[in-house]
């Protein structure tokens, strides 16, 4: 699961520089994540759940320095929308680390959208380190499919432009083809959004 997760994981040396930055002056780090309501937290019973706040802790821990979280999702947004309102949703000024969560939210929708955000970011003067974050929505996994904007947006633009690439779908969709795994994925809520077990699993990769 984990090499299936990480297929797509190039390279992260914009991440090793600020670390060995962070390492060398103490500073805090500071994460954005810009995606939709999965990323926001729905159909998690505490806000505290979602992914990037388990990411934060463990990086405290790890580099003993103060990490920032900004979270710019909302529900229902997308790669195109975001662009256009960045700055409604997120302070991107000194954000060290991108977390970009829409693979859901544009399915379907032009991959174009997904580029433009990612060549902004990748612009910024103190030169962020982004990821792609594949989650699936539990709709599809109730259908034993696994689609999602992936193929088409993170896939190709994490080549082009060596960004990581973290695959829900690389992890699990086996196991959502071949039986009937709902249950360890999807939650009850009406929109069907992932588990705080897919969270965690997110995670780790």
């Amino acid at each position: 699961m984990l090499v299936n997760a990480l297929a797509h994981k190039t390279s992260t040396e914009r991440m090793v520089n600020i670390f060995h930055d962070v390492l060398l002056t103490g500073r805090p780090i500071t994460l954005g994540v810009l995606g939709g309501s999965i990323s926001a937290g729905g159909g998690l019973e505490n806000w505290r759940e979602v992914y990037i706040y388990d990411i934060a802790d463990s990086l405290e821990r790890l580099l003993r320095t103060k990490i920032h979280v900004r979270n710019g999702a909302v529900g229902g947004l997308t790669s195109k929308i975001c662009l256009l309102c960045l700055n409604r949703f997120i302070n991107t000024s000194d954000v060290d680390v991108f977390f970009w969560e829409f693979s859901a939210n544009d399915y379907g929708r032009n991959p174009n959208d997904q580029e433009l955000l990612t060549r902004y970011l990748l612009s910024l003067p103190q030169k962020p380190q982004l990821m792609y974050i594949n989650f699936i929505m539990g709709t599809m996994i109730i259908k034993r499919k696994c689609s999602s904007n992936e193929p088409k947006g993170s896939v190709p633009l994490s080549k082009v432009y060596d960004i990581p690439s973290i695959s829900e779908s690389g992890a699990v969709c086996n196991s959502i083809q071949n039986n009937n795994a709902s249950d360890l994925w999807v939650h009850t809520d009406s929109r069907k959004h992932p588990t705080r077990e897919v969270h965690e699993m997110m995670v780790v990769f």
